[in-house]
């Protein structure tokens, strides 16, 4: 059985996705500030339109990361330096606006209509930003501030979690 082929793809092409990604990075950070006004006033739509860009930065990440494994001519450092800084600050900054909607939630005393779903995005989110933080490429990288807002963001969903314990009752069975 022969092996599958692999596209080799060129540095301009891995460029411009970089430049998309920025633009996309410009994107979320436009989305946070929108978050930071709206969700005080319980508008939990600008929080998904800020979730849903991040999940676009996120999808374009994965296909510049598999370009860049498959750049014609071997190993780019420059650009993939350039990809890593990018990831980087998306991952703080993605922290801090879940930390300030995190410090929301915490104050209330009963959770919103249609918070569930926010806050299970943000369970897997705060997760998935902490394993890549603690990868050796943005381990020694990252801010204390941002090892910080790790730390503080699992308190504050650990204090969520005590004060709203059927938020999670996902349908699992619990024995009698």
């Amino acid at each position: 059985m022969a092996g599958k082929m692999v596209t080799q793809h060129t540095r301009a092409e891995v460029e411009g996705l970089l430049s998309a990604l920025e633009g996309h990075a410009d994107g979320v950070i436009e989305a946070a500030k929108l978050v930071s006004n709206k969700i005080n006033e319980q508008e939990w739509h600008a929080y998904s339109a800020f979730r849903d860009r991040c999940d676009d930065f996120d999808t374009l990440a994965i296909v510049i990361e598999y370009r860049l494994k498959n750049l014609r001519g071997g190993r780019d450092a420059q650009l993939e330096r350039q990809f890593e800084e990018l990831q980087l600050f998306m991952l703080t900054a993605t922290l801090q606006t879940s930390l300030h909607f995190l410090r929301i939630l915490s104050q209330k005393n009963d959770l919103p209509l249609g918070s569930k779903d926010i806050l299970l995005g943000e369970l897997r989110s705060i997760y998935r930003v902490k394993q890549l933080l603690e990868l050796d490429r943005y381990k020694a990288k990252i801010s204390s501030r941002a090892a910080k807002d790790i730390e503080t963001a699992e308190e504050i969903l650990s204090l969520i979690i005590e004060r709203a314990p059927s938020l999670l009752q996902l349908g699992v069975a619990e024995d009698a």
